[in-house]
């Protein structure tokens, strides 16, 4: 993984830590995959383990983080998401991490046990009877994510159409 990232998101990442805890400090930092966010595993002095995601480049486009948050939040009580420990305004998120977890990229959902995976636990929480009054329009969303990387010639994934 690049380590220009890990530069570039260190500082961010130690003054996110320290809103949680200001008695330990990142020890060991690497980066983890995604598909939108620079998310890390960071083992603390403490010997926690935590996961921080900063959100990527032009994310506050795609995703509404107020809304996402209260999703979050809905996951975590249902057990299908990791324990929430801080949610920040634009997406900045630390959470425990999971170990053997497998981050969602491009390559990791190309396997059908993790698309079988992904839409049991989206099926747990769409079923579970809580209204967040978070709207979900997924071909509006979707339409609206195209016309976002049209817009900017800039495809979303390596295998998407080349755009000119």
């Amino acid at each position: 993984m690049s380590t220009v990232w890990m530069e570039t998101d260190l500082p961010q990442i130690n003054k996110v830590l320290k809103k949680l805890t200001a008695d330990t400090s990142c020890i060991k930092m690497e980066r983890m995959g995604g598909m939108t966010n620079h998310s890390y595993h960071v083992l603390m002095d403490n010997g926690e383990n935590l996961a921080v995601r900063l959100p990527g480049d032009g994310t506050e486009k795609l995703i509404c983080r107020p809304d996402e948050k209260v999703s979050t939040e809905l996951a975590c009580s249902l057990d299908i998401d990791s324990d929430l420990l801080y949610f920040g305004e634009d997406g900045t998120k630390v959470s425990k991490y999971i170990e053997d977890a497998v981050t969602m990229s491009p390559e990791s959902m190309r396997k059908k046990e993790n698309i079988l995976q992904a839409a049991g636990i989206l099926k747990a929480l769409h079923t579970c009877g809580a209204d967040t009054k978070v709207p979900f329009e997924v071909f509006d969303m979707a339409a609206n994510y195209e016309k976002i990387v049209m817009g900017n010639k800039v495809p979303l994934y390596m295998d998407y159409p080349n755009i000119k």
